[in-house]
């Protein structure tokens, strides 16, 4: 694991304790119906699916894309999470049960090849130091026809709600994170990572030049996240 690795990491072990209460409450509570809506979306392209759906929830946190992925697919799915955070994963073992929980690294994933239905990263990529290389990781471990989703923070399409929208992000969030998480810079680099992250057009090209098809892209709350779906042939 490189420096800039190694700093995020240690960035989410220092908020893991207030990560979910801050994520609800910044949010307005929006990640949950944003993780809701991807499982509502994911388990409706697998109704017809006659055996036991192997999911991958890769940078799980602290478990709650999981837990909307349980919630939906119910006894349908085995379901994975990894994460390089053992703080975060803690806390997601207490949220799940009789679900598999793994600490490790996105760059070389302890799966075979050929594994998954799913793989699914909700706010995760934009941390990923070599988006590129990782994708190739998870086209590995997903099964041919498998679907390859990220649910990630956008940049919103409307000029004065992308204003606002900024404004909060990078003055009140931060602040906020100071008050409650005694972090301002954890908060401060959420702000930076969406802004510095690629736009809605560059990710839908690196999923197409990866070799996935019939790439899919939805848009939540004025297009704060956006949701993209591809195939691996």
């Amino acid at each position: 694991m490189d420096n800039k690795a190694r700093k995020i990491r240690i960035l989410f072990d220092s908020i893991s304790d207030k990560y979910d209460f801050l994520n609800h409450t910044l949010s307005f509570f929006q990640d949950i119906y944003w993780r809701k809506k991807t499982a509502r979306i994911l388990k409706r392209k697998f109704l017809n699916h006659k055996s036991k759906i192997k999911i991958l929830d890769l940078s799980t946190g602290t478990g709650d894309m999981m837990k909307a992925l349980k919630r939906e697919f119910s006894k349908n799915a085995e379901i994975y999470g990894l994460d390089f955070s053992e703080s975060m994963l803690e806390i997601a073992r207490k949220k799940l049960n009789k679900l598999f929980l793994i600490q490790g690294d996105a760059n070389k994933l302890p799966f075979y090849s050929d594994t998954f239905d799913i793989v699914v990263t909700a706010f995760g990529i934009r941390n990923f130091i070599n988006f590129e290389k990782i994708l190739e990781e998870i086209i590995r471990v997903t099964k041919r026809r498998g679907k390859i989703v990220f649910l990630e923070f956008s940049k919103p399409t409307n000029y004065f709600f992308r204003k606002i929208y900024y404004f909060y992000l990078s003055r009140i969030v931060p602040q906020i994170g100071r008050l409650i998480a005694k972090n301002y810079g954890a908060y401060y680099y959420l702000y930076s990572s969406i802004w510095n992250f690629h736009s809605k057009e560059r990710v839908i090209s690196l999923l197409s030049n990866a070799g996935l098809k019939n790439i899919e892209v939805y848009s939540f709350t004025q297009g704060i996240v956006s949701l993209y779906i591809g195939e691996k042939e």
